[in-house]
């Protein structure tokens, strides 16, 4: 019995494609990721150089929490404190 390669090629290009695909899916999800980090900070640094001491702790602790994925540590803690020690 004669056996074509043809379905076998069928799957694998499949199979290529959708990886190509995800690939490509998760590069934009790591640069949204990467952007809304950066929109964090930004308003952090600004309300840093604000005089609400408050808010600057609120938006430095979403920061911190988006960096390590929801967990603040004793050092971003301490971060904080001399970030905010700073302000007038």
């Amino acid at each position: 019995m004669y056996s074509s390669g043809y379905p076998m090629g069928i799957i694998l290009l499949l199979l290529i494609v959708i990886l190509i695909y995800r690939s490509f899916g998760k590069g934009k999800k790591a640069d949204h990721e990467a952007e809304f980090l950066a929109k964090l900070e930004q308003q952090y640094k600004e309300a840093l150089r604000s005089s609400d001491k408050h808010r600057a702790l609120e938006l430095g602790r979403n920061y911190y929490r988006y960096k390590r994925n929801g967990e603040l540590t004793v050092y971003d803690e301490q971060a904080l404190a001399n970030d905010l020690a700073t302000m007038k």
